[in-house]
């Protein structure tokens, strides 16, 4: 399996450390980012990510800014994305996540699940 860029934004630490961890355990080559705004200026400076793994609930830049800003600063090379949440359920979730058919990983989630949806977007 070839290495893919991805690109892990989370807001909580350990969150963000186990899945950048278990990611580059896969042999990807992984880089955080602690919020949306993090993520921007993380792709600004170094594009050609294939996937970003996203948080939907940040303060700030929140995981439907980011996906919506990447849609429209890369439209026709934007990388996959795939949300991790405990919080799709909410009104402020569930409208942009099936309007967009965005992929999500439930949280708590294990890493097995993690590694298994990673191989799935990737069509690794």
């Amino acid at each position: 399996m070839a290495a893919k860029r991805v690109l892990v934004v989370d807001d909580q630490t350990p969150v963000r450390e186990l899945v950048a961890a278990v990611l580059a355990a896969d042999g990807h080559a992984v880089e955080t980012a602690r919020d949306g705004a993090d993520a921007l200026r993380i792709l600004d400076g170094q594009p050609g990510y294939d996937l970003i793994v996203s948080d939907l609930k940040m303060p700030g830049l929140d995981g439907p800014s980011l996906y919506l800003e990447v849609t429209r600063r890369w439209p026709g090379t934007r990388p996959h994305l795939l949300f991790i949440s405990g919080f799709v359920e909410s009104p402020e979730y569930a409208g942009f996540l099936q309007g967009t058919r965005a992929q999500v990983l439930l949280k708590p989630f294990d890493v097995d699940q993690l590694s298994r949806a990673v191989t799935a977007i990737l069509g690794q």
